[in-house]
């Protein structure tokens, strides 16, 4: 028995040394973790993944502004006003590439002639090129028919272009940028013989707003219609005779009309390209500029453009049969030109005050 107790007591023994040895050994030292560097190694692969988004460059775009112009004139090649303005969208799409672009959206199928200016007042379009069917809110519109002085006059520095423009951001916030025809006289079409301005009284012409005043004064009667209506009405001789500018062969009245009385009168042009004015303050400087430099540069080549057409327009309408006449004596003309015009300031001074004629008729640059 002594042998058995002997060997349990040996084991006991080293189980106990090995005990103390494992815990007098020092403890083994620790490894401390790794510190992130301050910066990505120069090492690491360009395409590791970063916490911020990167930063836009110079090269960020804004999106493009497009502006919205509609007509009272149809696109066309061949009419002048419609040749300008495309002029100047085409300019301003190819000076402005990239920040600003200038499409045509419709003509009278989208908003009639008549409510243009209003749409664009209340911001519905951006621009609009329209005649100046807005007399009754802004009657000083009416001087735009009678005022030729020539470009460069109305723009000097508080001139008619300065009047005109102040007095439409004040009474609808929107801005004539440039005219869209000039020297474009009106002419008053006839199937009788007409020799003095008392050969008017009692005869029935095709009217409008435009020249309602005109055909009172001259004691004419006048008979409400479209354009569009007047060849039927000379056929049927509702009417003897008409107002209107040159351009009279789109509705092919040169075949079915004797006489112009070449007297033109009203030679301005009703016709502007207007812009809203809350749009136009609201772009940078630089597009500002842009916008009234081609504004000016287009209204140069009016001349070159109007003149070749008008030409034409004169052949094809006297070799359809109408034949330019005059009055019968030089007094005469003066006299139905001198009507016309008066017509025009009288109705400024009726609707606006005699005030508003003096100061137009003053302004720099209309002597």
């Amino acid at each position: 028995m002594k042998r058995p107790v002997f060997l349990v007591t040996i084991v006991v023994l080293i189980l106990s040394m090995s005990i103390l040895a494992a815990c007098s050994a020092p403890a083994p030292a620790t490894t401390a973790a790794p510190t992130a560097p301050t910066a990505a190694p120069t090492s690491a692969p360009t395409s590791a993944p970063t916490t911020a988004a990167p930063k836009p460059t110079a090269t960020t775009t804004a999106p493009i502004k497009v502006l919205k112009l509609i007509s009272y004139v149809p696109q066309s090649t061949t009419d002048p006003v419609m040749i300008l303005n495309k002029q100047f969208m085409d300019k301003i799409n190819e000076r402005a590439a990239g920040r600003l672009r200038i499409d045509f959206t419709g003509s009278t199928e989208v908003i009639p002639a008549n409510d243009m200016i209003g749409a664009l007042s209340k911001g519905i379009v951006d621009l609009v090129n329209v005649a100046d069917y807005h007399k009754d809110s802004v009657p000083e519109v009416y001087a735009i028919e009678v005022v030729s002085i020539g470009l460069d006059k109305e723009r000097i520095p508080g001139g008619f272009y300065d009047f005109i423009t102040q007095v439409h951001k004040q009474k609808l916030g929107v801005i004539p940028l440039l005219r869209l025809g000039y020297n474009a006289p009106f002419f008053i079409y006839t199937n009788a013989e007409i020799k003095t301005l008392n050969d008017f009284k009692g005869l029935k012409f095709r009217s409008n707003s435009s020249y309602d005043t005109m055909f009172t004064a001259l004691g004419a009667t006048r008979v409400s219609m479209a354009a569009t209506d007047i060849y039927n009405a000379l056929q049927t001789k509702l009417i003897i005779g008409y107002a209107n500018p040159r351009y009279i062969s789109r509705y092919a009245l040169g075949e079915i009309t004797k006489y112009r009385i070449d007297d033109p009168f009203w030679n301005g042009s009703p016709n502007y390209l207007y812009i809203n004015q809350k749009l136009f303050e609201g772009f940078p400087a630089d597009l500002q500029k842009i916008l009234v430099d081609t504004s000016i540069e287009v209204e140069k080549n009016i001349p070159a453009i109007q003149g070749p057409m008008d030409a034409n327009e004169d052949k094809i309408d006297f070799a359809a049969g109408m034949k330019p006449v005059k009055l019968a004596t030089p007094e005469e003309d003066k006299k139905l030109v001198d009507l016309a015009n008066n017509v025009i300031w009288d109705t400024i001074a009726a609707k606006a005050g005699k005030d508003t004629v003096t100061k137009i008729q003053n302004l720099p640059g209309m002597k």
